[in-house]
């Protein structure tokens, strides 16, 4: 699911897109399939207009925010009820479990949905044995293996921000630390962005290989212009949503 989409399928809806227009935008070799790597690299395009997309909202916030702060307050009254609001113990300390505290229930949320997931669908797929239900039971693995990964990848990223801006080396993020880590320049950092990227590349690989599974109907590992056209509606959410429209 993309960061702005709030759409169970994990796709947005798609727009109005014609056939030569998917095949110009996706297939770049011009051989008339799509492949995993053309369908990822336009996945990665989508991830990375969403990314820019959240910058420029996260921005408008933080000038919000600013705009509303007490003036007197140099600490900052939002970052201070933030800050307060994840130090657990009252320490005035964060720790790794108390940065990842906000993340880690969300594993076991992801998996009792998935749980949930293929329940209902072997309800309506039968036996997981036969081909309905073993293709309904690896759609769900590929979707939990998906909504995992970003978790993850939250996780490490979380865990980063602590290391880089853990400035007095004490394993933890006092208040000043803390607000440092928060800053826009602090994600900019050229390791923080290098670890970014690497889970932008391994989120849009592992999303067009659920596309792919959904599609591929022969099982060759490409979609061929019979597939697009059987599976035109989620390809086109996949790789043309509208939320994005305007950046790609």
């Amino acid at each position: 699911m993309s960061a702005h989409c709030r759409k169970s399928c994990g796709f947005c809806d798609p727009v109005l897109v014609s056939m030569d227009k998917l095949m110009t935008d996706v297939d770049t070799n011009s051989d008339l399939f799509i492949s995993l790597d053309e369908l990822s690299a336009r996945l990665l395009k989508i991830r990375l207009a969403e990314e820019k997309i959240g910058q420029l909202e996260a921005a408008s916030a933080r000038n919000e925010i600013a705009r509303l702060q007490n003036p007197h307050d140099p600490d900052g009254a939002f970052e201070l009820e933030d800050f307060k609001r994840q130090d657990m113990d009252g320490d005035w300390k964060l720790n790794v479990t108390e940065m990842h505290a906000q993340i880690a229930p969300l594993f076991q949320e992801v998996t009792d949905a998935n749980n949930k997931r293929r329940a209902g669908d072997g309800q309506r797929g039968g036996d997981p044995a036969d081909g309905a239900g073993a293709r309904h039971e690896q759609r769900d693995q590929l979707k939990h293996a998906e909504e995992l990964m970003e978790l993850e990848s939250a996780i490490e990223l979380e865990s980063l921000r602590l290391r880089l801006a853990d400035a007095d080396r004490d394993g933890s993020l006092n208040f000043k630390e803390f607000v440092v880590s928060r800053h826009s320049r602090f994600d900019n950092s050229t390791e923080y962005q290098a670890l970014i990227g690497k889970h932008q590349k391994e989120q849009t690989l592992h999303q067009a290989k659920r596309v792919m599974y959904d599609m591929d109907t022969n099982g060759d590992q490409v979609l061929d212009t019979i597939e697009i056209e059987t599976g035109h509606d989620l390809i086109v959410g996949a790789t043309h949503p509208d939320h994005v429209h305007d950046e790609l």
